[in-house]
């Protein structure tokens, strides 16, 4: 339930990190923007549907979906193998934080785990439960606690995923009788509709930077820029446990907190001018029908998701995320969609 509410509102906010009606200037207190009608922007073709991707997408299906229930139960595990395994992990007889899991899938071989975990599993039979008595390295980031000490996992060990597909498996993964032809076919349809859903993102994201580009900021609400680098730092927090500073992670990527709290901003500023100028609103119908599409198969009832939702997010949130989402279809709708050839040297 929550992670489609942030869905909503984070989606359409880095459209703006990931970086016009009348065609003259438009400007307010807070932004000018010279265009944002009829912006030229380059089409994004969909992928193509290969083989390979096809052959990709059904194994991860078997090792995710089927593995368990309908694994290799009747060899021993080699390294190569993804095992569907439980564990867990005990220092002088007590379990530790992060040491136990359930249905885990792991491929043995990959180094995912501490020296001697993957390797103890290979020889042993589906079915079995076994202990591992390892030691962590002496440098151990992830939990310095942990470093160089002795431990005890205690492994069940389920099942080997399958790696070829069958009409049994075909079946048993769509739940009416279907042959591996059939089943690849409704797969590559799939990826097909994947890739089509993905190249259209991609060109949502850049007719926002294309926005952006013609959108100077005159005044940056001070309170809002620290509030907003706050959400910022807050999201990208688990780069800390790997030792890194969240700046110094994002600069990977050529950005930093300030630079995505300011296009946030830039968007946000954007956004207003944009829908007074279009008269771009959103009725209580509207906002009732989302409400309900959101909360539709959860928990909650409208009433008690409003107030769960202005708890969480404050008042007006889910409004401004909507409004959002409505300029940046507007902003689809009146774009020049163009091949990258025929774009106009700015």
């Amino acid at each position: 339930m929550k992670k489609r509410i942030l869905a909503l509102i984070m989606a359409v906010s880095m459209m703006a990190v990931l970086t016009g009606c009348g065609n003259g200037e438009v400007s307010n207190d807070n932004i000018t923007i010279t265009k944002y009608k009829g912006i030229e922007v380059e089409e994004v073709a969909p992928e193509e549907v290969t083989d390979e991707a096809i052959e990709s997408e059904i194994l991860y299906t078997l090792q995710q979906t089927v593995a368990a229930e309908h694994g290799i139960k009747d060899r021993a595990a080699e390294l190569g193998d993804v095992v569907i395994i439980d564990y867990e992990g005990k220092r002088d007889g007590v379990a530790f934080e992060g040491g136990t899991d359930t249905g885990y899938r792991l491929e043995l071989g990959s180094n995912s785990f501490i020296d001697g975990f993957e390797t103890g599993i290979v020889g042993h039979m589906p079915g079995e439960t076994f202990d591992l008595n390892l030691t962590f390295p002496e440098e151990y980031p992830n939990n310095p606690d942990l470093a160089g000490q002795a431990v005890v996992f205690t492994v069940t060990f389920h099942a080997i995923a399958p790696t070829e597909l069958t009409d049994a498996l075909a079946t048993v993964i769509c739940g009416t009788e279907t042959t591996v032809e059939e089943y690849k076919q409704q797969v590559k349809e799939y990826l097909q509709e994947s890739y089509e859903a993905n190249a259209e993102s991609k060109f949502s994201n850049a007719v926002i930077t294309a926005l952006l580009e013609n959108c100077t900021v005159k005044n940056y609400d001070e309170d809002k820029l620290e509030e907003v680098k706050a959400q910022i730092e807050s999201q990208y927090s688990y780069v800390t446990a790997y030792g890194m500073e969240v700046d110094a992670f994002l600069e990977m990527y050529g950005t930093s907190v300030e630079k995505m709290a300011k296009e946030q901003l830039c968007w946000e500023y954007a956004v207003e001018l944009i829908a007074e100028k279009e008269d771009l609103t959103i009725s209580l119908e509207e906002y009732e029908n989302k409400l309900a599409e959101i909360i539709e198969g959860s928990e909650y009832t409208v009433e008690s998701y409003e107030e769960a939702y202005e708890e969480m997010y404050g008042e007006g949130s889910l409004k401004i995320a909507m409004l959002q989402e409505k300029v940046s279809e507007w902003l689809l709708e009146n774009c020049k969609r163009v091949e990258a050839s025929e774009k106009s040297e700015e």
